[in-house]
């Protein structure tokens, strides 16, 4: 355990340093070299991204090894790459980067698949376009790519998996649907990516703790790519606000509730007055326990 409740955000500060050592050990890699004091850091990005890794690295390091060892890859193993927002207004970005990570989310609840982490996909860069280059870099043997194209209540959602082994399209697809069918458009992808696969689909359920609700749905989405961007005040309580817009159209929907409770408690921890700190911590333990407490009524996921 490493003990970050003294560190004031300070790259160059001891914490940091068992943070570094620890994810390389994990990883059995030589630690980074040292931050200096010039570089920015970013308390929340650095605890959720340095926690992940840690405990990923932990419990799949094993596991892994072979893959990034230069080894051949699993035949039913895939990355879903970034999808692109072809919409033209960068503010839609939240709906490309939504959809690749809740497609991500279907495929990993099927037991048939072996669905490499976000974080890792991530590593790739612009300039790495060759599919068999990408998919021996990352160690899958399969990607999925895709684009999505808003143009008001109207979405187009492109996708195409491609054999890293051979660098050729196994299968391609285009649909064109309204906003408040986008639950047809995760499921739909990824049952046909698993039949390209020939892997059987046990996901056609909704994620636990999500939503049917288009509306509370795209509030979510919203809300949660702001909060990822940790940048000030201002687009936390823009995330808290789309958040709580989530809730009020479904106040099922556990998964809203969890992120609400969570970005309450980074404006608590970061940028409150002393009069608002017992109502947003109050506020925060009251959203985590109703996330709790609709968990109770999921129903159990069986595997076929």
């Amino acid at each position: 355990m490493i003990d970050l409740s003294r560190w004031r955000g300070k790259a160059d500060a001891p914490e940091m340093e068992a943070v570094g050592r620890a994810i390389a050990a994990a990883v059995g890699q030589q630690p980074l070299a040292q931050l200096t004091k010039s570089q920015p850091v970013n308390r929340r990005k650095v605890l959720i991204a340095g926690g992940a890794a840690v405990v990923a690295a932990a419990g799949g390091a094993i596991a892994w090894r072979g893959w990034f060892g230069g080894s051949q890859p699993e035949a039913r193993s895939i990355a879903i790459l970034p999808f692109k927002n072809l919409s033209g207004d960068p503010a839609q970005a939240f709906l490309s980067d939504g959809l690749t990570e809740e497609i991500r989310s279907t495929l990993a609840r099927n037991a048939g698949l072996k669905v490499l982490a976000g974080t890792t996909s991530a590593t790739i860069s612009k300039d790495d376009t060759d599919a068999k280059s990408i998919s021996r870099k990352l160690g899958v043997g399969y990607l999925l790519d895709g684009s999505v194209q808003r143009s008001g209540d109207r979405v187009r959602v492109s996708t195409n998996l491609t054999n890293g082994e051979t660098g050729f399209s196994e299968w391609s697809q285009s649909v064109d649907r309204q906003v408040g069918d986008i639950f047809a458009f995760q499921s739909e992808i990824a049952s046909n990516v698993s039949n390209a696969l020939s892997v059987q689909m046990a996901t056609d359920a909704p994620s636990l703790g999500g939503t049917e609700n288009a509306k509370a749905y795209e509030a979510y989405l919203r809300g949660k790519a702001l909060y990822n961007l940790a940048k000030n005040e201002e687009t936390d309580r823009e995330a808290r606000a789309n958040f709580e817009l989530a809730v009020a159209s479904d106040p099922n929907f556990a998964l809203a509730h969890a992120a609400l409770s969570r970005v309450l408690a980074s404006l608590a921890s970061q940028s409150a007055k002393a009069n608002e700190l017992k109502p947003l911590y109050t506020a925060a333990v009251q959203q985590a326990e109703r996330a709790i407490d609709l968990a109770q009524s999921w129903p159990m996921v069986t595997w076929h």
